[in-house]
């Protein structure tokens, strides 16, 4: 099980606050418009949605 984030900061932000305290990992799609904690987090930014859905699943450690 996982919970993905698909959204901006405030998205993430509110998802993660949610799961908290669970050993739940978070994928994070970034969708939003400045993606701040994507960028500090070095998740790829100007690719296209497939190819953040491949890096998602690659960092998730499986596929859906």
């Amino acid at each position: 099980q996982a919970v993905i984030a698909a959204g901006g900061d405030g998205t993430i932000g509110t998802v993660a606050t949610q799961i908290a305290g669970t050993e739940l990992p978070l994928g994070i799609l970034p969708l939003g418009t400045s993606n701040d904690t994507a960028r500090a987090l070095g998740i790829p930014l100007d690719t296209t949605n497939d190819d953040k859905i491949q890096h998602l699943q690659f960092q998730m450690g499986s596929s859906f």
